[in-house]
């Protein structure tokens, strides 16, 4: 459904609240206007295509509780349709995300005694809470990428360096490789049938 739709320069973001994707352009007043109207509506998520609109859309929409996803930040390598899919998918997660992470931080208080929460990334990394706050695709399936970290350790201690991982839940099973020792790693992967474009580890 296109609503509210303003072309120009063949630039646009896309507001999507799921069912709603508006295009918008930013180049003269009269569309700043648009934006204007559409930050009273109030849509909870915004992907942006542009590093230009970025900077605009951060004039317009900070301090709101408005979440502005941009590509660019999100994947610098080339394939569009892959990173417009891939930034879709921060895009939708992240209010989710940053609530999530700040109500955890303010439940632990004290606890962290001035230190950072770090998250499991995809890639088998860690991340700090505001580093996933700011890029919560990079969490995506970090739970089963736990388990394979947690595999590579065992087969080492084990001196078995070939491992099938499996992370079976209520609804969901997972499985991963431990190949020569190491998790196996890809710079691409799919979600539901759609592109992801990031490093994580093969689930």
């Amino acid at each position: 459904v296109l609503q509210n739709g303003v072309e120009h320069r063949e630039r646009f973001a896309a507001f999507v609240d799921p069912k709603l994707i508006v295009p918008v352009m930013v180049d003269c007043p009269a569309e700043r206007a648009t934006l204007g109207e559409i930050r009273q509506r109030g849509p909870a998520k915004m992907i942006v295509g542009d590093d230009e609109l970025g900077r605009v859309f951060a004039e317009l929409f900070g301090g709101t509780e408005i979440s502005v996803t941009l590509s660019h930040s999100v994947s610098q390598e080339w394939r569009e349709f892959a990173r417009t899919s891939t930034t879709i998918m921060e895009g939708y997660i992240a209010p989710v995300m940053k609530r999530y992470l700040a109500t955890l931080i303010g439940e632990l208080g004290d606890a962290l005694a001035g230190r950072d929460l770090h998250i499991m990334q995809s890639n088998g990394g860690a991340m700090t809470a505001t580093a996933a706050r700011e890029h919560p695709i990079q969490t995506l399936l970090s739970g089963p990428v736990g388990g394979n970290i947690g595999a590579e350790a065992v087969a080492k201690t084990l001196k078995r360096p070939n491992l099938i991982c499996i992370d079976m839940g209520g609804t969901s099973f997972d499985a991963s490789l431990v190949v020569d020792g190491r998790p196996t790693l890809s710079n691409e992967a799919e979600l539901e049938g759609l592109p992801i474009q990031m490093s994580i580890i093969d689930i």
